[in-house]
């Protein structure tokens, strides 16, 4: 397959597309926010960026630069992003999601409500603030758009694995789903130019029918999904439901949800070449890695000094490489909060004690077959420990966890 790219111009709107056999996708989004002149070599995919003599030098990109395009990423990424996104306050929906994808996706979310940006902000400043008003005035819209791609997933990949939905495959969970969950198809604006209504036809004559009936007429059906190669749009609704649909036309990506965490993501076990290099390289470095979080865990075990932490215990034999710095604290939820209060983030490994886990409950297990696993997952919390901590940064979460009363 491939790759070609759409033969309209990318600056104006958002535009994806996908890569079936590569497990990719692709994207375009506006750089609006840029003062400069664009050169498109459509022989090499590159796009480049000439800044504009006559502009001031303290906006925007100060200097030529070459960008490739489009942006590639994992199968999936989109949706699983704005899925994880937090999206409470500007800031984190910015770092969570819109940094990679733009605000021109909310330009058609809300009819009533529409804006342009400019092509020529003084300064990054101005953008942001002007991208601020846009993203408060939709937020409720967007976190309604969240909570219903949530919803949708959880049904059409069986997160919860019900045992009526089991032998179905996502596609048929996918067409049902709009039919019967949401009661209506997904619409889209009409100056959207992203997706056809695809089960249409399927809604006029299965509105009415029962979901079970409705599953089981689509059973043994091919539920191919009928979609145009590139998908221009600038309604994130839409766009979500464009991923979820290449993601359902095949059975080998489906969507998960961690138990410990909450997040979702796509599993995938296999190491591509750019993961390798970058391997390849870092493993020359491995042991000197592992002898620097030694002496990060030394400085911890040394001088962490407080009655209500818990201190990990190393048996004279061993030599640990401090993947993780687990301590232990009976007021865990209070300790937690107190840390991330003072700028110190933590982890648990993990909530979920071990044979409590869904991918283990084959074996019978019970809440209270082993009680000092499931003690230790109610105390246990990972400090911060990583190649590059600063002894500053190390003799600071030592303070302030001797501090903690």
């Amino acid at each position: 397959m491939n790759m070609d790219l759409p033969e309209n111009k990318f600056f104006e709107d958002f535009y994806i597309w996908f890569n079936q056999e590569k497990k990719e996708e692709y994207y375009s989004t506006p750089l609006y926010y840029y003062k400069a002149s664009f050169n498109i070599d459509y022989d090499t995919h590159t796009l480049k960026i000439y800044w504009k003599e006559n502009e001031g030098t303290d906006n925007g990109l100060k200097h030529p630069a070459t960008l490739y395009f489009p942006f590639v990423e994992k199968f999936g990424t989109f949706l699983v992003r704005f899925l994880n996104a937090n999206l409470s306050t500007y800031e984190s929906a910015y770092k969570d999601f819109f940094f990679a994808y733009g605000f021109e996706i909310l330009r058609d979310l809300e009819e009533d409500y529409k804006f342009t940006l400019s092509n020529n902000y003084g300064n990054d400043e101005t953008y942001l603030k002007e991208t601020q008003k846009n993203y408060n005035t939709l937020k409720h819209k967007i976190i309604y758009v969240q909570e219903e791609m949530k919803n949708a997933i959880n049904y059409i990949f069986n997160i919860e694995e019900d045992e009526k939905l089991k032998d179905y495959t996502s596609a048929q969970r996918y067409a049902v789903y709009l039919i019967k969950q949401m009661g209506k198809l997904h619409t889209f604006n009409k100056n959207d130019n992203v997706i056809r209504d695809s089960f249409s036809n399927k809604y006029e004559q299965f509105q009415n029918t029962s979901e079970h009936t409705l599953l089981n007429e689509l059973k043994n059906k091919s539920m191919f999904i009928s979609m145009i190669d590139t998908h221009k749009s600038n309604d994130l609704s839409s766009i979500c439901y464009v991923v979820l649909e290449e993601l359902v036309k095949t059975n080998n990506n489906p969507i998960k949800k961690c138990q410990n965490c909450g997040m979702y993501f796509i599993p995938n076990s296999r190491l591509d070449e750019m993961q390798a290099a970058f391997l390849s390289i870092k493993l020359s470095c491995l042991d000197r890695m592992n002898e620097e979080r030694r002496k990060i865990a030394k400085k911890y075990l040394d001088r962490i000094d407080n009655p209500l932490v818990i201190l990990p215990v190393v048996e004279e034999f061993a030599q640990p490489v401090w993947h993780i710095f687990a301590v232990r604290c009976d007021k865990r939820n209070e300790f937690e909060k107190y840390l991330c209060d003072n700028g110190i983030g933590t982890n648990k490994h993990y909530p979920i004690p071990m044979h409590l886990q869904e991918c283990y409950k084959d074996l019978g297990y019970q809440q209270g077959d082993f009680p000092i696993a499931e003690e230790i997952s109610k105390t246990e919390l990972s400090l911060p420990m990583f190649y590059g901590m600063s002894d500053e940064q190390v003799e600071y979460v030592i303070t302030k966890i001797n501090e903690f009363e």
